[in-house]
C-alpha cells in the first residue's frame, strides 16, 4: 500500500497535476486505509476494478498487455537493476511517442497538457503530509505494554497510563503522545505475525 502511494505521489509531482480519479486493480496492494486517505485527502476520486466486471477490468489488461508486448518482453529475465534503469525511457516512449486508438493515433501527451488541474508548488510540496489515517488510540497499561493487532506491544513504562495515537504513513507506523511523534516504526505491519513486540520510547529524545 505505500509504495502505490509514494507512486501516485511521484507521478502527480511529476505531472503536476491533480488527477480526479485514478483506476487500480482490486488487490491488496491497491487498497487500504493509507491509500483510501491520501486520495481523498487531496480529493482524488479513488476506483477499483469490479470482480467479474470485464468493462474495467478491460482496461488495465489491455494497458498491461501493451506494456508486456512493448516492453517486458524484450527481456530473457526479469531482474530489477535493468527493469530500473529501462523503464524511464519506455514510460517516456509511452506517453510522447506511442499513438492510442481512443486519442486518434496521437501519443497521450497533448491530452495531459489539455488539463485544468495543474496542482500548486504549495500543495506538490507536502504531498505526503495528506497520506495518513489514525490506526487506533491506545491508553499504555501501568507495565508499559499496549494491545495491537490482537497482540501484546511493549511501549516502555515511562509512557504507562498515558494515551497513545497509532498513525498509519509513509513512513511508517507513528507513535504520538502528548501532541508530538515519539517513534515511527518502520515495516510495522510484519509484527503482526509475532505473539509480541517492542516499540522502544525509553531512550527517545524528550521522553519524560
Amino acid at each position: 500500500m505505500r509504495p502505490t502511494g509514494r507512486a501516485v505521489i511521484a507521478s502527480m509531482r511529476q505531472w503536476r497535476v491533480v488527477p480526479k480519479a485514478v483506476l487500480f486493480d482490486n488487490r491488496p496492494p491497491f487498497k487500504g486505509r493509507l491509500l483510501v486517505a491520501c486520495c481523498q485527502n487531496v480529493g482524488i476520486r479513488l476506483i477499483h476494478s469490479a470482480v467479474y466486471h470485464p468493462q474495467t477490468n478491460g482496461k488495465l489488461e489491455h494497458a498491461l498487455r501493451d506494456d508486456m508486448q512493448d516492453c517486458y518482453r524484450h527481456y530473457d529475465a526479469w531482474m530489477l537493476e535493468p527493469l530500473r534503469q529501462d523503464l524511464p525511457a519506455y514510460g517516456y516512449y509511452r506517453n510522447y511517442v506511442r499513438g492510442h486508438q481512443a486519442l486518434g493515433g496521437k501519443p497521450s501527451i497533448p491530452r495531459l497538457d489539455e488539463h485544468d488541474r495543474v496542482a500548486p508548488q504549495e500543495l506538490r510540496d507536502r504531498l505526503e503530509s495528506f497520506a495518513r489515517c489514525e490506526v487506533k488510540r491506545k491508553v499504555v497499561s501501568r507495565y508499559g505494554y499496549i494491545q495491537m493487532w490482537s497482540r501484546i506491544a511493549y511501549v516502555g513504562s515511562a509512557w504507562r497510563q498515558r494515551e497513545m495515537t497509532f498513525v498509519e504513513t509513509l513512513e511508517g507506523l507513528e507513535a504520538h503522545a502528548e501532541g508530538r511523534c515519539v517513534a515511527v516504526v518502520k515495516d510495522a505491519w510484519k509484527y503482526r505475525k509475532l505473539q509480541s513486540w517492542v516499540v522502544s520510547l525509553n531512550c527517545l529524545d524528550g521522553c519524560p
